[in-house]
């Protein structure tokens, strides 16, 4: 199972804009293109499903920092 279940802006958090995951293979971190940020580890299928049907609502939430 997959879990996106807040989007949440960390002041002073590092570039690039990304998106924290919990899923299927533990946690990793994505740009929202779906890149994985270097030393995390690709998504799923089943997070990279999650990820690509919520993605207007992840680049809606993030617009006031992108």
């Amino acid at each position: 199972m997959v879990a996106i279940e807040s989007i949440t802006h960390y002041p002073n958090d590092h570039a690039p804009t990304h998106v924290h995951i919990s899923g299927d293979d533990g946690r990793t971190r994505v740009d929202i293109n779906g890149n994985p940020i270097q030393g995390d580890r690709p998504m799923t299928p089943g997070e990279k499903k999650a990820f690509w049907r919520l993605i207007e609502k992840i680049i809606e939430a993030l617009k006031p920092w992108m």
